[in-house]
C-alpha cells in the first residue's frame, strides 16, 4: 500500500502485511467458512435426493425440481428487504441469526412427508439465506477493506463456493452410510450438514466484528487509518470543488446525450433487445450451473448404476480439476 495516502505518522506505525493478515484471519476466513456451510445446505438436496425416494414414494423428478427451484423464490423476494433491514441493525449478528435459522430450517427437512412440506422447507432455507452475500458483499467487506482492496477478499471468499463442490460429495458421500441417532440416509445428511450452520452462528457472533473500531485485535492507529481511508472514499476529499463541478457538468452531459437519442423508462429498458439479450445471457449460465449442481448426482446414478455413496464422491472428481487449473 502507498505509505503517501495518510499522514506519515499515522502509515508508518501500521505494518501493513502484519494487518492485512490479521484481516483475513478475523474477517475473510469466518465468512469463507460460512459461504461453505451457506452452499452445503443449499445443494444438499442434490445428493439427499439419491436416497429419499426409498421413503417419499412421492418425489418424482418434477417435485424434486420444483423443491429445488422453490428455494430461489424465498431468496429473490427476500434479498432486497432483508438486506435493507441488516443495514438497520447489527450486520456481524444478522448473519449470525439467518445462519441459525437456515441450520433449523435444515433439520426440519427431515421431518417432511408430504411434498408441500418439501416446498414450504426449501422456500422457507431461500428465504433464510437471501440476505447472506449481499450483507457480506455490501456491509461487512467494504467496513475492512478499502475500494482497492475489495476485489481481492471478495474473490478469495468466493472461491469457497468451489471448495463447498469439493468437499460436498465425498461428505455427502459418508453420511448417506452414516446411521445418525437412528437416522439414515437423506435424514442423517441434512441433520449433520445443518448442525454446523446452528453451532458455527455462535462462534461467528464472537468471532466476527462488524467494522475495525468494535475488534480489540486492530489497534488504535490501524482503526484510524481504516476510518480517514474510507471517510475520504465517501467525501471524496481528494477532489477539489472544480473537478466536482467539472464531473457534474459532464455527467449532465452525458446523460443529456443519453436522453437525446433515447429516454428509458423502468419498463422500456426490460423490454429492450439488448437488456433481453443480456438477460438471457446470464440465465441460461444460472440454468446450467444450478441444473449441473441439483441433477447431477441422480443423472450419474441412473447412467452408472453406482450405489449413491460412489456417486457422490465421483463428483468431486470434475470439481478438483476445475480447481487446478
Amino acid at each position: 500500500m502507498n505509505s503517501s495516502s495518510v499522514p506519515e505518522p499515522q502509515s508508518g506505525a501500521i505494518d501493513f502485511k502484519d494487518f492485512t493478515r490479521r484481516r483475513m484471519l478475523h474477517v475473510i476466513l469466518p465468512l469463507f467458512i460460512v459461504s461453505i456451510i451457506a452452499f452445503l445446505d443449499r445443494v444438499n438436496i442434490a445428493y439427499a435426493g439419491l436416497t429419499m425416494k426409498e421413503n417419499l414414494p412421492w418425489l418424482t423428478p418434477e417435485i424434486f425440481g420444483m423443491g429445488a427451484g422453490i428455494f430461489f423464490i424465498g431468496y429473490v423476494l427476500f434479498e432486497v428487504p432483508a438486506s435493507l433491514l441488516a443495514s438497520r441493525f447489527n450486520a456481524m449478528h444478522w448473519v449470525a441469526r439467518i445462519m441459525f435459522s437456515w441450520g433449523i430450517v435444515c433439520v426440519l427437512m427431515t421431518t417432511m412427508t408430504t411434498e408441500w412440506e418439501f416446498f414450504l422447507y426449501r422456500f422457507l432455507l431461500g428465504l433464510c439465506e437471501a440476505s447472506l452475500y449481499p450483507v457480506i458483499y455490501s456491509l461487512l467487506i467494504p467496513n475492512w477493506f478499502l475500494p482497492r482492496e475489495r476485489a481481492k477478499a471478495i474473490s478469495l471468499m468466493l472461491t469457497s463456493l468451489l471448495f463447498s463442490n469439493i468437499i460436498g460429495g465425498p461428505l455427502a458421500g459418508v453420511l448417506l452410510d452414516t446411521t445418525f441417532f437412528g437416522l439414515h440416509g437423506w435424514r442423517t445428511l441434512f441433520i449433520v450438514e445443518a448442525l454446523p450452520a446452528v453451532i458455527f452462528a455462535f462462534i461467528f457472533a464472537f468471532w466476527m466484528k462488524e467494522r475495525p473500531d468494535h475488534a480489540s485485535w486492530v489497534t488504535d492507529t490501524e482503526k484510524a487509518y481504516i476510518k480517514a481511508e474510507l471517510e475520504k472514499e465517501e467525501q471524496a476529499a481528494w477532489v477539489t470543488d472544480a473537478e466536482k463541478k467539472y464531473i457534474k457538468e459532464e455527467l449532465a452531459k452525458e446523460e443529456a446525450e443519453k436522453q437525446s437519442v433515447k429516454k428509458y423508462t423502468i419498463w422500456q429498458a426490460l423490454k429492450d433487445p439488448k437488456v433481453l439479450r443480456l438477460a438471457l445471457i446470464y440465465f441460461l449460465w444460472v440454468i446450467g450451473f444450478w441444473g449441473f449442481s441439483f441433477w447431477m448426482p441422480q443423472v450419474l446414478k441412473s447412467l452408472s448404476g453406482w450405489p449413491p455413496s460412489v456417486v457422490a464422491w465421483s463428483i468431486a472428481i470434475p470439481m478438483s480439476a476445475m480447481k487446478k487449473r
